[in-house]
């Protein structure tokens, strides 16, 4: 509803602006062909995507996330609907991992989240490039989104700091991975428009402080300085068309 009552006004005072929103979305795969695990996907995605783009763009919150929350959905009031989907200009997408699960009855809501054997960030994130191809796909095909933005995408490593360089390879790699499944999903005819790599410098994370490092520039954070990483320097390239022709 805040976002519904917010995009007009934010055209009211900035008639040039592009208005939107960005959600944290991730593609939701069953471990297995199982009607049980195929079902559990299917609840999982309600709560973590459909829940969000379905009364976004004009489908209302779906049933059967509703169904499962009984007393507990939230009281939609007369109205409320056609104001959350109002038309918006760009959908931006965080996008770091897929979720594997299948059913489990004593797991919450029945579905358990399974670790697969692709790799992993230092994180314990997997790497999937493919749900950003994924994602990017379905929100045009299924939305009819007019312009998707990948507003986030990265990854945290222990980088170590050595004779003044840090050469984070892996990181490096999952950026070279995301942005070619970037162009995979414009050659499949989604509307992407933009991306943009999480994060410029190391920072501080919402939930873990300055323990966790996402930058392509390294921060000392004792003494402010910053340096390069070597993944900054294939961003730069990249940047300048040199890379990923």
């Amino acid at each position: 509803m805040s976002h519904g009552l917010s995009v007009p006004i934010i055209r009211a005072n900035s008639q040039n602006a592009k208005a939107g929103i960005t959600l944290n979305l991730s593609p939701i795969h069953a471990l297995t062909d199982s009607s049980e695990d195929q079902a559990a996907a299917k609840r999982l995605d309600g709560f973590s995507n459909r829940w969000y783009l379905d009364p976004l763009y004009g489908r209302s919150y779906p049933q059967d996330s509703l169904e499962i929350l009984g007393e507990f959905a939230p009281d939609v009031q007369a109205g409320d609907l056609d104001k959350i989907a109002v038309q918006t200009d760009f959908i931006g997408v965080n996008y770091y991992m897929r979720n594997l699960v299948k059913h489990n009855p004593a797991a919450d809501n029945g579905v358990e989240f399974v670790k697969s054997d692709k790799d992993r960030t230092d994180f314990d994130w997997e790497i999937y490039p493919e749900g950003l191809t994924e994602l990017a796909v379905r929100l045009g095909s299924d939305y009819q989104a007019k312009e998707v933005y990948i507003t986030e995408n990265g990854s945290c490593y222990d980088d170590t700091m050595i004779e003044g360089q840090v050469n984070d390879e892996k990181r490096r790699k999952y950026l070279e991975l995301h942005l070619e499944a970037s162009s995979e999903a414009v050659k499949q005819g989604a509307p992407l428009m933009g991306y943009f790599a999480w994060s410029l410098l190391d920072n501080f994370e919402w939930a873990e402080g300055y323990s966790r490092r996402f930058g392509i520039v390294h921060v000392d954070f004792e003494t402010q300085v910053r340096t390069i990483k070597s993944s900054g320097k294939f961003y730069q390239q990249f940047l300048k068309g040199n890379v990923l022709d």
